[in-house]
């Protein structure tokens, strides 16, 4: 039996009046409320329509008391082992920032309190002044991030323009030290990569950068954050410059890690570019092709085949019922939530046409089946994201079932 337990309460008043009351003594519960604040935990109803309001654990001027004081009396505790007071209790000044992002412009009382914490948790307290302040009437906060973005290593300074970028639109704080991280080619270059993509059009000027990344010769990639980094170097090139003479030679090296241990999340993001470039990657259909056999990777493949044959009945050469096949033997007890999620994007891609009754009787059974599909992952978040795959498997189905006639 599928267990109902996990579900948010119809009011969160007393938990957020107790958690203030204890809110230094319960390092484990904040970290449960910043988890309700960003949407962790939210499950989804059998059917979606309860109209509750969608923000977990509203704003709440006695918890927000509550922190501004943690948060000024962080300097003066001892910091405990994470042995000692768990990691939750080390982590505490993600959670305090967490739960005031969440918030945003309601808790700007606390800009106080996070501008004195920005020195001691960059990363942190820069997402929530992020969010927090307000660009109009703060001029003092978009100058400390200004400041602070010029100073310290490379990790803080990211984290400051990243801020003052949201804040302000000023990129070039960001685009000057995302530079520096490209040139180095240190650690974390696939994370330095996926910061300059979050710029869109304005990551422009990293052009030049991102396309000597990609020219490198693929020894050079031999590791996984540097496959994902080019990887990642690519899906922006073909956003930014539609140059797929650069592109199409990294996405056949990503799906090349195919016949590696452990190379199976490397094949996926490649084909999550090729999905990009639509019809344009067609010349590596005959790479796709003999990885459909493998069912962590067909339902990845099967979308990247049905955008580059968009209105094809048989793409590659292939009927989309048989597609259709190969992703639903993808769907098995035990996956993890983003394969499980794959599954069901590939099937809207398939379209109805291409399903049976049977096969549509084992999307039914994904959706209200005794079995949970996702069983892999966080513990505490296995049932909830189980609950949401069988929420939006509901959904494909209506989609799939639809009379195209409209009767």
């Amino acid at each position: 039996m599928r267990s109902w337990i996990l579900t948010r309460p119809r009011s969160c008043a007393p938990l957020r009046s107790l958690l203030a009351r204890h809110l230094a003594d319960r390092p484990r519960a904040l970290q449960g409320a910043h988890r309700l604040a960003t949407g962790e935990t939210r499950t989804p109803s059998r059917d979606d329509t309860s109209g509750e309001d969608p923000t977990p654990l509203p704003y709440d001027p006695e918890l927000l008391d509550a922190i501004r004081v943690r948060l000024a009396a962080e300097p003066s505790r001892e910091r405990g082992s994470v042995f000692g007071g768990g990691l939750a209790a080390t982590n505490e000044p993600v959670y305090l920032c967490g739960l005031l992002a969440a918030w945003g412009r309601p808790a700007r009382a606390a800009l106080p309190e996070l501008l004195a914490a920005l020195p001691r948790h960059p990363l942190p307290v820069s997402r929530a002044l992020a969010d927090v302040a307000d660009p109009q009437a703060d001029a003092h906060v978009i100058e400390a991030l200004r400041a602070q973005a010029q100073q310290g290593p490379p990790a803080t300074r990211q984290a400051a323009a990243s801020a003052l970028h949201s804040l302000t639109g000023d990129a070039d704080p960001l685009i000057s030290v995302l530079s520096e991280l490209l040139s180095k080619r240190g650690n974390g270059l696939d994370h330095t990569v996926a910061a300059a993509a979050s710029l869109r059009e304005a990551a422009r000027p990293l052009l030049p950068l991102l396309h000597t990344l990609l020219a490198e010769p693929p020894q050079s990639r031999e590791t996984v954050p540097m496959i994902r980094a080019a990887l990642g170097a690519a899906a922006l090139v073909w956003e930014l410059a539609g140059d797929e003479q650069a592109v199409l030679p990294v996405l056949q090296e990503g799906l090349a890690w195919a016949s590696r241990a452990w190379g199976q999340e490397t094949v996926k993001r490649a084909a999550e570019v090729a999905r990009l470039l639509g019809p344009a990657a067609e010349p590596l259909v005959p790479d796709f092709l003999p990885l459909l056999d493998d069912p962590e990777l067909a339902p990845v493949l099967v979308l990247v085949l049905t955008s580059v044959c968009p209105e094809a009945d048989a793409p590659a050469g292939l009927a989309r019922t048989a597609l259709a096949d190969r992703v639903l033997a993808a769907a098995r007890p035990g996956s993890y939530a983003r394969s499980a999620s794959v599954v069901l994007k590939a099937c809207v891609a398939l379209g109805p046409t291409a399903f049976t009754d049977a096969q549509l009787d084992l999307i039914r059974n994904l959706a209200d089946g005794d079995r949970r599909i996702v069983g892999a992952g966080l513990q505490d978040r296995i049932i909830l994201d189980d609950e949401h795959f069988r929420a939006e498997a509901r959904k494909v189905l209506r989609t799939l079932t639809v009379d195209p006639a409209g009767s």
